[in-house]
């Protein structure tokens, strides 16, 4: 009988112990692996959903639209006069997240291909994880972290004011889904 009640509590603890690891809602529940080891991976963007809103002293609106289903980039503008035009590309963009704080990654489109290698570095390094931070692409929150899956979410909200005194917001939404290759 006291066997039970000692192994109840051991459970516990181990469960307590594995989701210190997690530190987002969509996490695994139990991570057999730090968010460090997690992260440094080679990533394959799988799907991508951007969606950006400007609108001029004028109130009248520009809307641009992005969306990635793993081979072909689709995209859906429409101008402040209310043109729209759509186009669409085979898109790939490799991500590898390396242990000494560098990543690389490669962007291929039509027929361009972009390499950038930079830095990447945690948004809050010593505490949850939540945010990851690439030197040449900006700060974003990190809804999944699996060992095969990996999400960004980052929110933008910009307002300028031009020298005539004329205001411009812009508002992008974007969610990256990477999977592990």
């Amino acid at each position: 009988m006291k066997k039970k009640y000692l192994i109840f509590p051991v459970i516990i603890s181990i469960i307590v112990l594995f989701n210190a690891c997690k530190k987002s809602d969509n996490d695994p529940l139990l991570p057999f692996r730090t968010r460090d080891a997690r992260i440094t991976n080679t990533w394959k963007l799988v799907k991508l959903q951007i969606d950006s809103t400007e609108v001029n002293s004028l109130n009248t609106t520009k809307a641009d639209q992005y969306n990635f289903d793993g081979t072909t980039m689709y995209e859906y503008h429409i101008d402040f006069f209310g043109n729209d035009t759509e186009d669409s590309y085979t898109y790939s963009d490799n991500l590898v997240i390396n242990k000494n704080g560098t990543y690389n990654q490669t962007i291929e489109y039509g027929n361009d291909k972009i390499e950038i290698t930079s830095y990447w570095f945690w948004y809050d390094s010593n505490k949850n994880k939540i945010g990851i931070i690439f030197e040449d692409k900006g700060t974003y929150l990190i809804q999944r972290l699996a060992k095969d899956e990996l999400i960004l979410e980052r929110y933008l909200f910009i307002e300028t004011t031009d020298e005539e005194g004329n205001e411009n917001t812009l508002t992008v939404e974007e969610v990256l889904t990477y999977n592990n290759n």
